[in-house]
């Protein structure tokens, strides 16, 4: 019993340290003055905070988000791939409604470098993630692709709606997403992060430049972020209302649900 009680303190201990660790990756300034979440994933449920993010099987909704298949540039080379999709729903505070719906495609493929990467226990796996989230006032798209050996880099945006035109392609909202996998100590030795981040970056409607009516000419900052791994940490602005915060823990969601090997990328 001794034995087990150390084990499993050695083990929340570590956790601890590295999470830690990890955080200073994140971006300082909402790292200082964000609202930090612990999140904890069991199976099909992530909770953070007031939020709960719940996978559902597409055929349960009736009318769940259409999202076109994530994919490479150049297929049927050979290598062996693996694409799997899902949907998953966000909750605030215990409400029987759901604050956003979200339909993601995913998939891995085996890099070219496999054997060298399978030699230096490092994934070099190219990975594509394409998602839809219906955040019932408005509908937006993410897209991510990149390799497990380097930091990847995504974008998300408003999409138009059914009416086009009501809305200038300027005035929609937007930004880029981010998963720090790598960095490099004193600016010159490559390393792997302790665990992997996924930043959200856009317009903080909290900066001084948010009054201005064009989202182009505001400031694009970090607004959320979330370490990927089941037991980690989600740190959310506080300037973002329900609805930002929804569409802002939604994306996050899609990176964490992503069947892709986070822990060992990093």
């Amino acid at each position: 019993m001794f034995f087990a009680l150390s084990i499993a303190l050695s083990t929340t201990t570590s956790c601890a340290i590295e999470h830690r660790a990890a955080a200073r990756f994140v971006d300082p300034e909402l790292r200082e003055a964000g609202i930090a979440y612990t999140s904890d994933q069991r199976a099909r449920v992530i909770s953070a905070g007031p939020w709960e993010l719940r996978r559902v099987p597409a055929s349960a909704l009736a009318d769940p988000p259409s999202v076109p298949g994530a994919a490479f540039e150049t297929q049927g080379d050979g290598r062996p791939a693996h694409r799997e999709r899902y949907v998953f729903q966000t909750f605030y505070n215990g409400a029987s409604a759901p604050s956003a719906t979200t339909a993601c495609a995913s998939s891995r493929r085996q890099g070219p470098e496999a054997a060298l990467a399978s030699a230096a226990e490092l994934p070099s796996d190219e990975v594509s993630l394409s998602c839809v989230i219906d955040a019932n006032e408005a509908t937006y798209s993410l897209t991510l692709r990149g390799r497990l050996d380097q930091n990847l880099r995504g974008e998300w945006g408003e999409q138009p709606p059914p009416s086009s035109g009501a809305r200038a392609s300027a005035e929609r909202r937007g930004g880029r997403v981010e998963v720090l996998l790598h960095h490099q100590i004193w600016g010159r030795v490559p390393a792997r992060t302790p665990t992997a981040i996924v930043q959200l970056f856009g317009a903080d409607p909290g900066a001084e430049d948010a009054s201005l009516a064009d989202p182009s000419e505001r400031s694009i900052r970090a607004v959320a972020a979330a370490s990927l791994d089941r037991r980690g940490t989600v740190w959310m602005s506080p300037s973002l209302d329900e609805i930002a915060a929804a569409r802002a823990v939604s994306i996050l969601g899609a990176h964490i649900f992503a069947p892709f090997p986070w822990e060992q990328a990093s």
